[in-house]
């Protein structure tokens, strides 16, 4: 598993997310990854899943993920797409109402 901190533009995103990275490399070190992903924030959360393609060796590639909201984000759903640049990552996406109550 992987913490790292996520900061957006919409505040609902920033926080320390949790991910599992799964991976099927071949001998470059290149190859499909896939995982799951969780992040608490006080009164609010997020958990969903994400795959991609990925080049260790240069630490490029991208990913999409989609998750579904949890307490004060129950009802929403958020969908990002990554490309990673020489292991800087740079994330597009939005968060839809798909239940809200």
């Amino acid at each position: 598993m992987n913490d790292y901190l996520g900061t957006a533009s919409d505040p609902r995103m920033n926080g320390i997310f949790r991910a599992t990275t799964n991976a099927n490399l071949d001998a470059a070190w290149t190859g499909p990854v896939w995982g799951t992903f969780h992040a608490d924030n006080g009164e609010a959360g997020w958990d969903g899943v994400w795959h991609g393609h990925f080049d260790f060796s240069t630490g490029s590639g991208d990913s999409d993920a989609v998750g579904h909201g949890s307490g004060e984000h129950a009802g929403l759903q958020v969908m990002e797409h990554c490309v990673y640049v020489q292991g800087v990552g740079t994330c597009t996406g939005r968060i839809l109402e798909v239940n809200r109550k």
